[in-house]
């Protein structure tokens, strides 16, 4: 067996620069129109983008709701477009980014996406989230994986 050391000029510099650059508005952009619009078209489609999940399961009573505008399928979580508004890709630190819920969400919006991610106050469970534990479908992943890499190609490149 050959071994060979590769050694990286500035090794420190550009892990240095990775670690405080990583996540910017560009790739928070990129994140919100490609990952961001898949999980909501997942959603529209009444599948749970997140892995491992199915369908959301079908609503009680769909006529209850105002105007009658829930269809009994696909469950699509679009009532009236606040959730879907609020879903957003945010920046949490120079490394980290998260999918959720917008922490500038009206309370009630908040509680409603709880509500339907975990299943809380007599509404099934509808993921569109993941939770600790779980991760979002393959091609949700692929699409954010995609933009890192990007990310990552233009800092070391500069």
């Amino acid at each position: 067996m050959i071994k060979t050391k590769i050694t990286i000029p500035e090794k420190a510099r550009l892990l240095a620069k990775i670690k405080s650059q990583l996540i910017n508005r560009e790739v928070v952009e990129e994140l919100n129109k490609e990952a961001v619009e898949e999980v909501k078209r997942f959603m529209a489609s009444g599948v749970s983008p997140v892995k491992n999940k199915r369908r959301f399961p079908a609503y009680k009573d769909k006529d209850k709701y105002p105007a009658k505008k829930k269809p009994s399928r696909p469950v699509n979580l679009f009532l009236s477009g606040t959730l879907y508004d609020s879903l957003i890709a945010a920046k949490s630190s120079a490394m980290s980014f998260y999918i959720g819920i917008s922490s500038l969400a009206r309370e009630d919006v908040k509680v409603y996406a709880k509500a339907n991610n975990l299943g809380e106050n007599n509404i099934p469970a509808r993921r569109f989230v993941p939770i600790k534990g779980e991760q979002f479908n393959i091609s949700i992943m692929r699409k954010i994986k995609d933009i890192i890499a990007r990310r990552l190609a233009e800092l070391i490149k500069s």
